[in-house]
């Protein structure tokens, strides 16, 4: 899947691309922007998100 079906995706897509520490930085920042509490949750305790920005 691309970003922009990804980011289209129902919540629980986007929860395990959050949670995935696979997923690109760039796409984190706009989950963690998402409407959904989990996916924010999930993009908030991704291991790469906090190693990128310090969290």
């Amino acid at each position: 899947m691309d970003k922009n079906e990804i980011l289209n995706s129902h919540w629980y897509v986007r929860c395990f691309a959050a949670g995935n520490p696979n997923t690109p930085v760039n796409m984190l920042i706009e989950l963690e922007k998402d409407s959904d509490r989990h996916v924010r949750r999930s993009a908030a305790c991704n291991p790469k998100f906090k190693e990128v920005f310090n969290r």
